[in-house]
């Protein structure tokens, strides 16, 4: 405990002088000082704030995935005074790093504080498809990610949701009676893939990589 409060108290001590410090590059320094002593003590909501306010958004999105608290990082990115797009694009990369380690429950909690901050086509499906993925249901999920097709062309965060998600739809058994539903983004560079095709292969036209269908 008294390591803890020394950990802190040099987090309190480079916040006062980044809030003291006039010099733009200093300041953020010393925030992102304060932003590792504070995660070191466990505060991940100071944490993630201060490295926000040093422009570390990197290390943000750790403090925030390291709480499991979607609010640690919606609360931060309120008081740093981020856009409402900004906010929902960087929840949703919280949700999407958890998706992929597969912690369903905390990427369902970023993903549900994204839509919160903002009901979107992207925050809905992404809910939506880490439902599927907790009920195992690859129908569910693959009719989801041909929902968000189109909107991958122009969104890249899109595009990364929609190959992560199929990434974890071919390792899913098929439902009962359902016939698997063809991928919608190529599983190599990500890129959405042609609607129509002939014989049991898609060919993705921006990289050419072979996709089966069996």
């Amino acid at each position: 405990m008294a390591k803890e409060g020394h950990v802190r108290e040099a987090a309190e001590a480079y916040c006062e002088k980044a809030s003291q410090e006039n010099d733009p590059h200093k300041r953020r320094r010393f925030l992102n000082f304060a932003g590792r002593y504070y995660e070191a003590a466990g505060d991940f909501s100071q944490s993630a704030k201060c490295f926000l306010e040093s422009g570390d958004v990197e290390r943000a999105l750790g403090s925030a995935v390291k709480s499991g608290d979607p609010k640690t990082l919606s609360t931060a990115l309120t008081e740093t005074e981020h856009k409402e797009e900004e906010t929902v694009k960087l929840l949703l990369k919280c949700s999407l790093g958890l998706i992929e380690k597969k912690d369903f429950i905390k990427a369902r909690a970023f993903a549900k504080e994204a839509s919160g901050v903002k009901r979107s086509p992207l925050t809905e499906a992404t809910v939506n498809i880490v439902d599927g993925l907790m009920e195992n249901k690859a129908d569910k999920v693959a009719s989801i990610v041909k929902a968000i097709g189109p909107l991958s062309v122009n969104d890249p965060l899109a595009r990364e949701i929609g190959f992560v998600a199929n990434m974890l739809l071919s390792k899913m058994p098929k439902s009962d009676g359902a016939a698997k539903e063809p991928p919608t983004l190529c599983p190599e560079c990500g890129a959405p893939l042609p609607q129509k095709w002939k014989g049991k292969m898609i060919v993705c036209e921006y990289c050419g990589y072979p996709v089966r269908l069996d």
